[in-house]
């Protein structure tokens, strides 16, 4: 799993630790959904098909492939905000979509109790993510100077 962490100048943090925590974690919350964006468009074209795999059947990959999204989670003990980006869990994607882990990772294929062989990775998450990051960090540093500006300005009445 791959984790950013960002640090930014000490004005930027003085002024972001000035507006209320409710204030903060929605700029927050706007910024990291736009970041997550780009990294899960690229995760849906670097996902793996089931012609890559030399079967017939491809119903199954093309529901995969649209149950990628991500969810934003704000964590407020730790006053933190996290994209987590994978299979979405919803009810129409039960059952043959939820296979993200098992393509990144690999798996064994175990019959009976018994390991039958070993399903190689076709990883797709991590290098959607390398690929992005760049652009990602670019559209966080906008998101979140538009929006403490924003707040900021809401904070002073300027802005109805």
């Amino acid at each position: 799993m791959s984790d950013v962490i960002i640090t930014g100048d000490k004005e930027l943090l003085r002024v972001f630790r000035e507006l209320p925590d409710r204030i903060g974690r929605r700029v927050l919350r706007k910024a990291v959904s736009k970041a997550a964006t780009p990294i899960v468009r690229a995760a849906k074209s670097k996902a793996p098909t089931s012609k890559q795999s030399g079967r017939n059947d491809d119903s199954g990959q093309k529901l995969f492939k649209k149950s990628l999204g991500k969810v934003v989670r704000t964590y407020k003990s730790s006053r933190s905000v996290v994209a987590i980006i994978g299979s979405r869990r919803a009810e129409q994607f039960k059952g043959r979509a939820n296979i993200a882990h098992l393509l990144e990772k690999g798996h064994k294929i175990v019959r009976g109790g018994e390991t039958k062989g070993f399903v190689e990775a076709r990883r797709f998450l991590g290098p959607a993510f390398d690929e992005q990051k760049g652009r990602s960090m670019r559209i966080l540093e906008t998101e979140i100077g538009a929006g403490i500006e924003t707040e900021a300005a809401k904070l002073a009445g300027k802005v109805t």
